[in-house]
């Protein structure tokens, strides 16, 4: 596996906003941050490598993996910080710790 992160043709539509045709690949032991104006797409492109919006378009794999079949697998590879407190809507605590892992 050459990629950690790989998008091919990615887009997300929204009312006011859209993430266009995004080739993006992370190669592995590469640490990579994104950087742009408000609204360029950096939460919306973070929100949907972690597959908490899922795209309109186009093929995202992680680590060599796509999350139709290989959701569960993905999930127990990654994790990501958020940058406030953030609760899942209607997802009891159980879930959150069983998504989240175990807090210190």
């Amino acid at each position: 596996m050459e990629h950690v992160i790989e998008f091919k043709g990615v887009s997300k539509r929204f009312k006011d906003f859209s993430v266009q045709e995004l080739d993006l690949q992370v190669k592995k032991g590469f640490v990579t941050g994104f950087i742009g104006e408000n609204g360029a797409g950096k939460s919306t492109t973070i929100k949907m490598i972690m597959n908490l919006l899922k795209p309109d378009s186009g093929d995202i794999k992680v680590f060599g993996l796509d999350y139709h079949t290989h959701e569960k697998e993905i999930k127990e590879r990654i994790g990501f910080v958020y940058d406030a407190n953030f609760f899942f809507p209607r997802v009891e605590f159980k879930g959150h710790q069983t998504d989240c892992g175990s807090c210190l």
